[in-house]
């Protein structure tokens, strides 16, 4: 791993040159994973804990009860970096400053010099509060120069619809990123190849929006699959069982049954925003998958 002195005078080079070197870049405290050429970097937002109450369904499945013997089961909230081609892109943003949580995503990119100017794609898996945050430094928004991605039916059902499951704050907000990036919001389809390397796979049922990333590279794949998984030690296992954030209990299983099997079978790698594995999935002769465990 380069050391920070060396990878400001690269950041610098890139952005006054205008050279093709994203791929070296290196961020203090994140081990990147290699998708073909590329890197992706998963970067530590916040740790946050998951209550059993969340999962209504645990109740049939009294083996799984252990998981929360010493309280709420930890979990993550994580963004990803991926430069690709001459731009930086960011997988969500974190829950950003002066919400119920004090994210990270920007601190880290602070200490490895890379500022909010310096992001060139934002994609969005959806706009619970926990991703879209860091979007917004106050009243303005925090990302200057960069392009905002988000699913069609993501975007109308929180800034047109009525989402019932969500609070009032979490949609004013929401509405606030939509009006501060209306100029740089679009909108795709599911299928739709974002940019060169990444597209976005249907993952609905979370949020009626709710978007997958495929990143491919050189033969192989990872997909940022969002919040599909909350829980992961009871989800994997047991991918029936969905929490009482999922909007759409019913299709929000369905999806996780579905992108699961979908990675077992082409021994792609997974990652998500709530747990802190990327590795391959394998399906269980029950039906349950495993992922490797974190080191």
């Amino acid at each position: 791993m380069i050391n920070k002195k060396i990878f400001a005078f690269l950041v610098c080079a890139f952005f006054l040159a205008g050279a093709v070197i994203v791929n070296a870049l290196a961020l203090k405290d994140s081990e990147p994973v290699s998708v073909g050429e590329l890197q992706v970097w998963p970067i530590l937002d916040a740790n946050v804990t998951m209550e059993s109450s969340l999962l209504p369904g645990l109740k049939d499945f009294p083996q799984y009860e252990g998981v929360f013997a010493n309280g709420p089961a930890p979990a993550v909230d994580q963004t990803f970096l991926v430069p690709i081609n001459d731009r930086l892109v960011l997988i969500d943003t974190g829950w950003g400053k002066g919400g119920p949580k004090d994210g990270r995503t920007l601190d880290i990119l602070s200490e490895n010099n890379i500022k909010p100017e310096n992001i060139g794609d934002i994609l969005l898996t959806h706009m619970d509060i926990d991703h879209i945050g860091g979007l917004l430094d106050g009243d303005k928004a925090t990302f200057p120069n960069a392009t905002l991605w988000i699913s069609k039916p993501e975007y109308e059902a929180w800034i047109n619809g009525n989402l019932d499951k969500r609070p009032e704050v979490a949609k004013a907000k929401a509405k606030k990123v939509a009006e501060l990036y209306k100029d740089r919001i679009k909108l795709f389809e599911y299928g739709d190849e974002i940019m060169p390397g990444i597209t976005a796979i249907e993952a609905s049922g979370h949020t009626p929006g709710h978007t997958a990333f495929d990143i491919t590279n050189g033969g192989q794949k990872l997909t940022v699959a969002g919040d599909i998984i909350h829980i992961w030690p009871v989800q994997l296992p047991l991918p029936q069982l969905s929490t009482t954030y999922d909007i759409d209990m019913e299709k929000a299983a369905k999806t996780r049954e579905r992108l699961l099997d979908r990675a077992a079978a082409e021994r792609s790698l997974f990652a998500g925003m709530h747990f802190p594995m990327i590795s391959p999935v394998i399906k269980r002769a029950d039906g349950g998958f495993n992922m490797r465990e974190p080191r």
